[in-house]
């Protein structure tokens, strides 16, 4: 394709070379005849490329830059067909001989190709002798191609067999951090010791903490697995996935997910988001849209962010009898932070390495709720007063995580894809969907891999 603009300038020139025209004359012709047409044919190519330049969204980032370059570098093929060649040509090609049908000995690829174009003139013969049949024939492919596109899966992207797999862990919030290593262990022995032989790499992540939540991800364990090069195993990516999702599913008190960590989607293909203010509402809808996909089949690890909540405290304060004790509700709830997340009093700094100093009651004092119960708070007369007296204690489930789109609160309900294609499942999924019966100010939409391939077709 770029040096299609050449290719034909100079065979032009050629065969002004051989109507008897000196090698100058015949490079100023042979250029400026077929300029038109070179720039012509140029054009049609380029505009291909156009509409991908309008194109918005993920498809713009992935493919605007392909298209621009392609355009620039057949403007600058055209360029160089039109001015370097004829030049070079009027000064390098001297006395050229040019080979024609008909030479004596031809060489081996002239006797190939002339073999082709002599059956193919043949063929080309026939077929102009029965037009209707071949227009017919021709129209009847067509009409069969078409028939086929419902039969025909797509995607958004294709599926890449990188190596890469993921495997998340999930016992019973609060479980001890020894027992989820226990059960890392397990899952360790059983992946490394079925496919060993196509494990490059494995590691994993065992719990974690974070402010109040000094625990609280005891119960999760991550696990990522880079597998040799596809060129040096038998098994795929997504097999391997099936299979060792087969391998540890059976394993009693973890909730485990595996799916391919590579790929350009990123994230789950399927993504169903369930919008709306209330909490409650958009938790029995997105157990409805839960059921709905565990129900379709080529689905796998259907997942919601509504989830079944975390165990938490509240601390609600009493203000009236708090301010008879002689504290304020910002004071009870310093202390109840200070006491159990802790606070950074100051620093320690050692050989260049600076070290946060952080004030707190010690561990064996703040595990329990007992403990949170007892914790003294002391007034400004130096009384010491319990939390329990002030403020009561209420123990309830928790949201995972609230998420909001466009300052509305939103619940995605999440699933990987086995065995089907994307737009299929889509398809089905949304037959479902439309069949919910759905409160007023709340909306349940397909996103994710599903709404960008909607907009690439759209756009």
């Amino acid at each position: 394709m770029m040096v299609d603009s050449s290719i034909v300038i100079l065979e032009n020139i050629f065969k002004k070379r051989e109507q008897g025209l000196s090698i100058k004359e015949a490079a100023k012709e042979g250029g400026s005849e077929l300029a038109s047409a070179v720039v012509a044919s140029t054009l049609t190519t380029a505009v291909v490329f156009l509409p991908i330049v309008f194109v918005d969204g993920i498809a713009a980032e992935m493919f605007r830059p392909l298209a621009l370059t392609v355009v620039f570098s057949l403007s600058m093929a055209l360029l160089v067909a039109l001015t370097i060649v004829p030049m070079l040509s009027s000064k390098l090609l001297g006395n050229v001989k040019v080979s024609f049908d008909g030479n004596e000995n031809p060489g081996l690829v002239d006797r190939l190709l002339n073999k082709i174009r002599d059956v193919y003139g043949s063929f080309l013969q026939k077929c102009l002798h029965i037009r209707k049949t071949v227009i017919a024939a021709i129209i009847a492919a067509f009409i069969g191609v078409l028939a086929l596109i419902p039969f025909v899966g797509f995607e958004f992207m294709p599926e890449a067999d990188d190596g890469q797999v993921s495997i998340s862990v999930e016992l019973q919030t609060g479980t001890d951090i020894a027992e989820t290593e226990a059960v890392a262990e397990v899952i360790s022995e059983r992946v490394t010791s079925q496919y060993g032989d196509v494990v490059n790499m494995m590691f994993a992540t065992i719990g974690g903490s974070s402010g109040f939540e000094q625990v609280a991800n005891s119960h999760l364990a991550e696990f990522f697995i880079d597998m040799i090069p596809s060129t040096e195993r038998e098994i795929t990516t997504s097999e391997f996935v099936a299979e060792v999702d087969e391998l540890i599913s059976n394993i009693p008190g973890a909730e485990i997910v595996v799916t391919a960590a590579g790929g350009m989607g990123g994230g789950s293909p399927i993504e169903v988001q369930i919008s709306g203010d209330d909490l409650d509402v958009l938790s029995d809808l997105g157990q409805q849209v839960e059921w709905i996909l565990e129900g379709i089949p080529g689905t796998a690890n259907v997942e919601s962010s509504a989830g079944e909540g975390r165990p938490e405290v509240q601390v609600v304060v009493d203000r009236e009898t708090a301010n008879q004790f002689g504290l304020s509700y910002r004071q009870v709830m310093d202390e109840v932070r200070l006491g159990f997340a802790g606070q950074t009093a100051t620093y320690y700094r050692e050989a260049g390495d600076e070290f946060d100093v952080t004030v707190s009651l010690p561990a064996e004092e703040r595990t329990t709720i007992r403990d949170l119960e007892t914790l003294v708070i002391r007034n400004n007369q130096g009384v010491d007063v319990p939390l329990s007296a002030v403020a009561e204690l209420k123990q309830i489930q928790g949201p995972v995580e609230i998420n909001r789109s466009d300052q509305v609160r939103q619940v995605n309900v999440t699933s990987d894809i086995r065995g089907r294609d994307l737009g299929s499942i889509s398809q089905d999924i949304q037959a479902e969907i439309n069949r919910i019966n759905v409160p007023d100010g709340y909306s349940v939409s397909m996103g994710g891999e599903t709404e960008q391939m909607m907009e690439l077709l759209d756009s």
